[in-house]
């Protein structure tokens, strides 16, 4: 692992408990919903956690993502999720990100410490800039993530120089 992943990891750990969910606890909006409309949000697809470079670029937070037929989602942790599917639904304290038109580049010149990573170019106004980097702890765990979005996106581009 990466030593500014191990920081990040070491970091969220020491402070496990104590951080506020960062991505809010506000409903969902209209349109956010609409793309659950029909998941069955106890069959993911893929889970796990993978580390999320903050909107400033400065750091990497690890967050927990979901990936379902035709949308990524993330929350802050586990538990977050966890506490959804026992409620039988989804509806504050995540991100969601449809697939429809989403590509994927591979990140040249690799961020500091972030070995295993790629960036999601998004088709829509969820995140400011329109992308999000994800980094991995090795290259198995980047390369299963990149096969099972592209399986639920066959139109997904790869763009190799980003």
């Amino acid at each position: 692992m990466s030593s500014l992943l191990k920081k990040a990891s070491s970091f969220i750990s020491s402070r496990r408990g104590s951080i506020g969910n960062q991505l809010g606890d506000e409903p969902l909006s209209t349109e956010a919903k609409s793309l659950l409309v029909g998941i069955d949000i106890h069959k993911p697809i893929l889970t796990g956690r993978v580390f999320k470079q903050s909107q400033d670029g400065k750091q990497f937070n690890k967050r927990f993502f979901v990936l379902y037929p035709k949308v990524l989602l993330y929350f802050q942790n586990e538990r977050t999720y966890q506490n959804s599917l026992k409620r039988g639904k989804i509806e504050s304290g995540c991100k969601v990100f449809k697939l429809k038109g989403l590509h994927v580049s591979l990140v040249k010149p690799l961020p500091p410490g972030a070995e295993f990573c790629f960036r999601i170019h998004l088709p829509d106004a969820f995140n400011p800039k329109n992308e999000v980097l994800l980094a991995f702890h090795n290259r198995r765990a980047k390369r299963k993530w990149m096969m099972h979005l592209q399986a639920q996106n066959p139109n997904l581009v790869l763009k190799r120089n980003s």
